[in-house]
């Protein structure tokens, strides 16, 4: 693409100064949970967003030997149009052995690679301007995007902290002697020692007083770095919820706006758990009456006359009888349910419900855990993925009145939950084949 052969002319040129690191443009290193660096991707290579063509994802190198910084500006100039971007070939045919065809989403006929973008918990990419290092950073601090939780910016690829240090005073100039910096690190276990390797080479380190930011990624034997302004340098999710009632209403939208879910107007919706009605805000300007549960009140904003909410102030298994006389002769056309319930509890409640629910109509349901994923097997025994595992099984048992289920974690979903969607089976599943013998 024109911005790979411009970043390419940049590292051609800039390869004459060596001694202070090599300038490879200005790089985006986004650190967010694992299972969602594939749709992430999708995201950022959507041709809508104002970034679209200012902004090119990295090839991600193969293999498990540690490849040195001038290894890696060499593999963004020669692999720089291996990144399959809409109009050009489905697959780049360059990715690293293994890699698996990326959809898409919207776009009909484009693909990306996984060796292309993503690599571990990183989203790697790559901009032409501040301004558009600033616009992707906006984007992301939506409350929709849980999952992302820093962005580090890199423009000159180093071989050791010697040059590092080295970057930090070509830039400072004068500056240099009196100038303290906050560093940042991904990895963050390595923020200690990498400061104290830093300061025994004479930079100053502070973490309130400081006037510039160092960003710092560790890749591959390669350091990653950047001289920041404090005000660029922090990644802050916002605190607010941008006008919605709650954070929820990010999760439910999300369903139906890119989980390929949709709701007709004239439907009619089950809310259960809908105190402060951050679904039943959502739902309630998308079909023709929302029923919502709970005993807690709603945000007095969907409250009053003229609205298509009726809210049931108690709890769904006192109300059952109320709720069949609410629901259309079919039943309701989706259900959705964002309860305080144990996952293991999930399927007596889900069984309760069901049946108010249409032959094929959709369940929305939030998995509440009680652990938070660990980073490794060994830390995480008998926690999260012994919980999530269990929470399958019981998914499994709901197959005599469930079909097409999965089980999936979205952008505004907390480190600790999950959502699971479903259809009502319209029909009774077919008997298992008899043991063989």
């Amino acid at each position: 693409t024109p911005l790979h052969r411009a970043i390419s002319i940049s590292v051609m040129a800039s390869c004459v100064d060596a001694g202070v690191g090599v300038h490879v443009g200005i790089g985006v290193c986004v650190q967010c949970d694992r299972t969602h660096v594939s749709r992430l991707l999708r995201v950022i290579l959507r041709e809508d967003q104002p970034w679209a063509n200012r902004l090119a994802l990295l090839p991600v190198v193969g293999g498990n030997e540690p490849v040195q910084a001038r290894q890696l500006v060499a593999m963004l100039h020669s692999r720089g149009d291996s990144c399959c971007r809409k109009g050009s070939a489905p697959e780049c045919g360059e990715c690293s052995e293994g890699s698996v065809p990326l959809p898409r989403g919207s776009d009909a006929g484009g693909s990306a690679c996984c060796a292309v973008g993503g690599s571990g918990e990183l989203v790697w990419c790559m901009t032409d301007s501040w301004e558009t290092f600033d616009l992707l950073t906006a984007a992301l601090r939506h409350p929709r995007f849980q999952c992302v939780h820093r962005i580090l910016a890199w423009t000159h690829a180093c071989t050791s902290l010697q040059e590092v240090a080295d970057f930090v005073r070509t830039s400072l100039g004068a500056e240099a002697e009196q100038s303290v910096l906050r560093l940042q690190t991904y990895p963050a276990s390595v923020l200690e020692t990498t400061g104290n390797a830093l300061v025994a080479l004479g930079l100053q380190m502070h973490a309130t007083q400081y006037k510039h930011c160092l960003q710092l990624t560790q890749h591959r034997g390669a350091y990653l770095c950047a001289l920041l302004p404090s005000a660029r340098a922090f990644f802050q999710p916002p605190r607010d919820n941008l006008g919605a009632v709650s954070r929820a209403h990010y999760k439910i939208s999300e369903v139906f706006e890119c989980c390929d879910y949709a709701l007709d107007p004239s439907s009619v919706v089950l809310d259960i758990g809908a105190s402060p009605g951050g679904w039943t805000s959502y739902l309630c300007k998308r079909v023709a009456l929302v029923v919502a549960v709970d005993p807690a009140p709603l945000d007095p904003s969907l409250c009053g006359a003229g609205t298509n909410i009726r809210h049931l102030r108690c709890s769904v298994g006192d109300c059952l009888e109320e709720l069949r006389a609410c629901a259309p002769t079919a039943g309701f056309d989706a259900i959705c349910c964002d309860v305080n319930v144990a996952p293991g509890q999930l399927p007596v409640l889900i069984r309760s419900v069901v049946v108010l629910l249409r032959p094929g109509g959709l369940l929305v349901t939030t998995l509440k855990f009680k652990n938070k994923p660990r980073r490794t097997a060994a830390s995480d025994a008998g926690g999260f993925e012994l919980q999530l595992d269990s929470a399958r099984l019981a998914i499994e048992g709901l197959a005599d009145v469930l079909e097409d289920c999965s089980c999936v974690w979205l952008f505004a979903n907390s480190t600790n939950e999950r959502t699971l969607l479903a259809h009502r089976r319209s029909a009774s599943p077919p008997p298992s084949a008899p043991p063989s013998t």
